[in-house]
């Protein structure tokens, strides 16, 4: 990362800005994540350019959000609803690089020190102008919510300097390597201060108020939420007048509302229908690796787990190849690392060999000959079922007996985070693509179960985060791939792939591996 960035647009870039999407965060239109095209007519309609205005883009979404604050959630489900309703300072373009969005342009004066310049001819939905002071009250917001604190939290609020109306220098407590990745995220949405002032928290989250091309109208609770064009926008129009969000609980529902046109865009299809979305006369898939982690994690404050001959007897004796196989279906690729392949620091380590003979060999030096029994419990969704089956199965073979227990998904996340599970299966999805998100699941201080207590790691956490030299922090990351590795702490099992489908007339649709799609981009055909 450079730390002196200054990044000024032409008058005719600006006068031709669409709304700051996230340009695909580099994913791949259409295809795996090997580029094979997996969408009949992908090359076909992304080539196409004409300018046809709908009356309504409407999606479907598996799970309904509580709220659509920006700063009161971490849901992929609700930044998909109002990725049109929110903008952020930066943006990045579809080869990863940070350009500008809501400012014009920014320069690092320091490794803590930022400037942004804003445009000035932005409105929030309220009608409000858009202000430094409206910034700065955002980053307070984010500093201290307890969903985006993490990201945020390194900012110094108490210093922001609001050098005039549309000049604000922002500070850091200390260096911080994601910053711009994190700006440019959904959780460095700008809100009206105005606004969030006058609904609260809750209100907000409701009614939310941005500077986007789509400003919101209705929520119907347990069906759907309305949104439609705002004139005030600053750039250009998008290529639809309403944007309607669907919440269609069951996978097989979303795929026959696609099929049949009830939505142009079906988000979470299951791994059973995309074969046919991806062959269907009127329907395309896109789909691509996404930022997707399934692992087997290991609780280290149970005593039987602090001995690495039990945590290496477990690995060995997976044959990961065959997990993937069995329940993914050829939508996962077997990982290799504890990072995965888009995001910096990814290097392949694994994956652990199958090799039961040495997984019977170090239980028994560990004075478990004949193997050992716990609970391992995990909760119900379209894969978790198998891939507890083929677990259990796999470690039978080598004398471990794991009992199988379901549970909901509430449940499963309050025991996890006291660090009652011995043993679990599970995943995490990075919210950025940094490996500061990325490896969420191992600094110290996190609760949840795999408690290593190992603070080799830690320094290794806290030397990457501060490194701005991109190739000191491949080198950190490289060298903490390695350790982990060799500790077993964690199990790798797979990265996923993400599909969402659409209408064959939805053009420009393109992959995002955070799977929250660019919409700025869509065209339609005639």
């Amino acid at each position: 990362m450079k730390r002196v960035s200054s990044v000024i647009l032409s008058m005719a870039l600006l006068l031709s800005c669409t709304a700051c999407g996230n340009g695909g965060n580099g994913g791949t239109s259409n295809s795996t994540a090997d580029g094979t095209v997996n969408s009949k007519a992908a090359i076909e309609t992304l080539s196409n350019g004409d300018d046809n205005i709908r009356d309504t883009l409407t999606i479907a979404i598996s799970s309904e959000p509580g709220t659509i604050a920006p700063y009161s959630h971490d849901l992929t489900n609700a930044f998909l609803i109002v990725t049109n309703t929110f903008e952020t300072l930066i943006k990045k373009d579809e080869d990863g690089n940070f350009q500008p969005c809501l400012a014009t342009e920014w320069n690092w004066l320091d490794d803590l020190t930022v400037q942004f310049k804003l445009r000035d001819d932005v409105y929030f939905h309220d009608g409000n102008k858009m202000t430094a002071e409206d910034v700065a009250y955002s980053l307070g917001k984010m500093s201290i919510s307890s969903f985006t604190k993490n990201f945020f939290g390194r900012l110094d609020t108490d210093k922001t300097e609001i050098v005039d109306e549309y000049t604000i220098t922002i500070h850091l407590t200390e260096p911080y390597a994601p910053f711009e990745e994190c700006l440019a995220s959904p959780r460095g949405a700008i809100i009206s201060k105005a606004s969030y002032e006058k609904l609260g928290e809750e209100g907000f989250g409701r009614a939310p108020i941005g500077t986007g091309p789509m400003k919101f109208d209705n929520w119907v609770t347990g069906d759907h939420l309305e949104f439609s064009r705002f004139d005030g926008y600053w750039g250009e129009p998008m290529k639809f007048n309403r944007f309607v969000a669907r919440i269609i609980v069951e996978g097989s529902s979303r795929t026959m509302e696609l099929e049949t046109g009830g939505v142009d865009i079906a988000f979470d299809i299951p791994i059973s229908d995309r074969d046919r979305i991806a062959n269907g006369k009127a329907t395309n898939l896109i789909s691509g690796q996404a930022m997707r982690f399934e692992y087997v994690m290991l609780n280290n404050d149970f005593d039987i787990n602090k001995d690495i001959r039990v945590r290496k007897a477990m690995a060995y004796s997976i044959n990961a190849d065959a997990l993937v196989k069995t329940v993914w279906k050829g939508t996962a690729t077997v990982a290799d690392s504890f990072i995965p392949p888009m995001i910096l620091g990814h290097k392949a380590v694994g994956p652990y060999p199958y090799n039961p003979e040495e997984s019977r060999k170090l239980l028994a030096e560990a004075g478990y000959p004949d193997g050992f029994e716990f609970d391992f419990i995990t909760w119900e969704n379209s894969y978790n079922g198998q891939v507890a089956e083929v677990l259990q199965s796999m470690w039978a073979e080598v004398g471990i007996k794991a009992n199988v227990q379901v549970v909901d998904l509430a449940t499963h996340a309050s025991m996890n985070n006291a660090g009652e599970f011995r043993v679990t299966h599970t995943g995490t999805t990075a919210a950025i693509a940094d490996p500061e998100a990325a490896l969420m699941i191992w600094p110290l201080w996190r609760t949840i179960s795999l408690r290593h207590n190992d603070q080799k790691i830690q320094d290794y956490l806290n030397r990457g985060v501060v490194t701005y030299d991109t190739a000191e922090r491949v080198t950190i990351y490289g060298e903490m791939m390695d350790y982990c590795f060799e500790q077993c702490y964690v199990i790798p099992l797979a990265f996923l792939d993400s599909a969402y489908g659409v209408r064959s007339d939805v053009l420009n649709m393109t992959f995002s591996p955070d799977n929250i799609p660019d919409f700025t981009v869509i065209n339609f055909a005639d």
